[in-house]
């Protein structure tokens, strides 16, 4: 029987108001996009059988054309809100070749009756009405956003404004002073700067010539910590600021303990005397690593450990050894509540994008996100929206005393640059020039084996946070101006670019297991392979006619497939194809035949260049410096980007004489703000395009709690 719009329905342990868009999850309610509540909706009304991809199309998307894909999508995303798991599902079940059905429970709490009205007319005015609610809504945010009761906070001031960035915000204990990281003029590096809240002054603490960050108190307030990095090195140093804040950049340092040079970025925390958290770089990711101190005389390491299972991108503490981190799954990050004395855990949000900005509340119960938005989300009741600025917000601390907020937000640009090498040598003056433009962030470059033309994907500004006008674009060498080439729907989130031999056609590869066809010529966006658990080691064919593909359904094993250009349909492969994937025992061969399409593509490059370079320096650097540029390989050797200090240079390892060429600096690294960056190469290694993330601007930002 058809449920009502005015009625709440129960599944399993999550509820859902259809009328308010929202679902409730571990007691806290969470907004929903309109078409989830439509099929959710579809689904209850359908409970107790399978109900077919083409009914869903009809209904969520009536009198609209849309592929099969757009199910898949619409369904992956409602298993996102409701924390399903496709392999063991317990609200929605796939149905091999035919569909999808409920299997949750479901209890309906009925509020008032109405009039039983035509299932399509209903659908229609659902539709109708949750879009004008929306339109209505957002129009109310856009023109009275500080008049909203939920908002218990106000703009305050702004504290900084000179160029560069400025990150890594830490409140002391007792709430006077706000220490951060600062660029410095030139920006090669950052400064130690510590705001004094009763002298409303700002005081440079270190400016060494080294780069100093992510300051951290100890808990009682007599030491500052940090990471000094330069381009070989890293140590974590400690000064005692019992003194004056005045003499504080006369005050010595001392070391604490040692970190990896050239890791990206990452707080300390101090949660308690005996114990600083960092993060370190093993076996392909970042790894928790506990520091145990020693509290006699100042602060130094006694000794460390590994938390294997933890891979930490961001990370906060209380002292109750609780942990909100945030981690890489398969097609999405999480945010997850860890208690580390029993290790339970508990996920709190997912998204296509990493969260910025983590910090429990004051309450250590709830927390704050930055991202596209300031967003306190508390224990119990409803995520607020305090503040959404013009760009993104990258850090945040809140006050402990006054419950103040300081974050950090700003814009910048990620540019992509074109760099003709030839002769591979060290080249004293760049050559670069740039090929795309500075109004949004394109990257993902992707050049054809001929050098001639590079696609890219380019995001509008925030887009990255709100998926919204993604587009993939073509520049021709020999043509002055880049152009559109396909418009994507607003839920992919691309992962990688593969061109065909001839150029003729490129592959367009999401996150979530779905390849796209476009032609050049056409510029038509075709799905071509989607339904998979898993899709890699996608091989065109020589003439470029055939796409040889591995694939897994849900519970079975790897298969090898094909897609047929001509008759363009997929189907399995009787054996294994030779253009395809091939188990080479010789390293060489076998590094020739990997693109971004193979797993573990980054950490098989750092295996291979790890084996053949035998420079202390580089190595030290590599692991990381390949995590945050995807490298390119071609018939000559690989290019790679490596990260000392904040400087990047670009490198050519030649496969022939098995030479390590520095190839130019490419520019510097200001601060990690979470974009994929890469390196592409035509086949003969003579045209290259890398993209690089300039013209970081961030200022620290106040906001205090409304006065009742």
């Amino acid at each position: 029987m058809p449920i009502e719009l005015s009625n709440k329905v129960k599944l399993n342990d999550i509820e859902v108001d259809f009328a308010a868009l929202k679902v409730q999850i571990n007691e806290v309610w969470y907004g929903v996009e309109a078409k989830q509540i439509l099929l959710l909706k579809l689904l209850i009304d359908n409970r107790g059988k399978a109900l077919s991809r083409d009914k869903i199309m009809q209904e969520i998307w009536p009198e609209v054309i849309v592929s099969d894909n757009s199910v898949s999508q619409l369904i992956t995303q409602l298993r996102k809100t409701l924390l399903d798991d496709k392999g063991t599902p317990t609200f929605i079940k796939t149905v091999p070749r035919f569909g999808y059905q409920l299997i949750a429970q479901v209890e309906v709490k009925r509020q008032t009756s109405v009039s039983s009205t035509n299932k399509s007319t209903l659908g229609l005015c659902l539709l109708t009405g949750l879009i004008i609610g929306l339109m209505l809504n957002k129009t109310w945010q856009l023109l009275s956003p500080d008049k909203s009761p939920k908002n218990k906070y106000q703009y305050q001031s702004r504290l900084t404004s000179v160029p560069g960035a400025e990150v890594f915000l830490r409140y002391s204990p007792d709430g006077r002073y706000l220490a951060f990281s600062q660029t410095d003029r030139n920006r090669s590096q950052m400064d130690l700067v510590v705001y004094d809240g009763k002298s409303k002054a700002l005081h440079a603490i270190k400016n060494s010539g080294y780069s100093e960050q992510a300051p951290v108190w100890s808990p009682d307030g007599k030491w500052l910590a940090y990471y000094r990095h330069d381009p070989i090195s890293c140590t974590i140093r400690v000064m005692s600021v019992i003194n004056p804040v005045e003499t504080w950049r006369l005050s010595p340092d001392f070391h604490m303990a040692d970190c990896q040079a050239g890791f990206r970025r990452s707080k300390l925390h101090w949660p308690v005397a005996s114990t600083l958290y960092s993060s370190e770089w093993h076996h392909g990711s970042p790894k928790l690593v506990e520091i145990t101190l020693n509290e006699q005389g100042y602060p130094k390491e006694l000794k460390r450990k590994l938390y294997e299972e933890f891979q930490p991108i961001e990370m906060d503490f209380n002292a109750n050894k609780n942990m909100l981190i945030v981690q890489k799954s398969e097609q999405d990050f999480e945010l997850s509540k860890v208690n580390l004395v029993d290790n339970s855990s508990v996920i709190l949000l997912r998204s296509k994008q990493v969260f910025w900005g983590l910090n429990w509340d004051l309450e250590q119960t709830g927390f704050w996100i930055g991202n596209e938005a300031l967003r306190h989300y508390p224990s119990s009741g409803e995520k607020r929206v305090i503040h959404e600025p013009s760009g993104f917000i990258a850090d945040l601390d809140i006050n402990p005393i006054t419950g103040m907020i300081a974050h950090s937000e700003g814009t910048t640009s990620v540019n992509l640059y074109d760099l003709s090498v030839s002769p591979f040598k060290k080249h004293k003056t760049n050559s670069k020039v740039q090929l795309s433009s500075s109004a949004r962030l394109d990257v993902l470059p992707a050049i054809s084996d001929d050098g001639l033309q590079t696609a890219f994907v380019s995001y509008q500004r925030r887009s990255l946070n709100g998926f919204r006008y993604i587009e993939i674009w073509l520049k021709h060498k020999q043509k002055k101006a880049a152009s559109v080439i396909a418009n994507l729907p607003e839920n992919i989130t691309v992962d990688y670019l593969l061109w065909s031999p001839n150029g003729d056609n490129l592959l367009v590869a999401d996150t979530d297991h779905n390849v796209y066809l476009i032609n050049t010529f056409s510029k038509k966006l075709v799905p071509i392979i989607s339904g998979f658990k898993g899709v890699e080691e996608i091989v065109w064919s020589k003439n470029g006619r055939k796409i040889h593909y591995m694939a897994k359904n849900e519970g079975s094993q790897w298969q090898n497939w094909l897609y047929d250009l001509q008759l363009a349909n997929n189907h399995l492969e009787a054996k294994v194809i030779s253009e395809g994937v091939n188990k080479q025992s010789d390293a060489l061969l076998a590094i020739k035949k990997l693109n971004p399409s193979f797993s573990d593509y980054r950490a098989k490059i750092h295996t291979y260049l790890s084996a053949q370079i035998d420079d202390p320096y580089i190595l030290n650097a590599l692991p990381s410096s390949i995590h945050l540029y995807r490298p390119a390989i071609t018939d000559v050797g690989i290019y790679y980007v490596l990260k000392q200090g904040h400087k990047l240079f670009l490198y050519l390892y030649l496969f022939d004489g098995q030479i390590n060429q520095e190839i130019s600096q490419i520019g510097v690294y200001e601060h990690d703000i979470n974009v994929p960056l890469t390196v592409s190469s035509s086949k003969d290694a003579k045209n290259v395009v890398y993209s690089r993330v300039e013209g970081v601007e961030m200022d620290i930002v106040l906001h205090s709690k409304k006065t009742q």
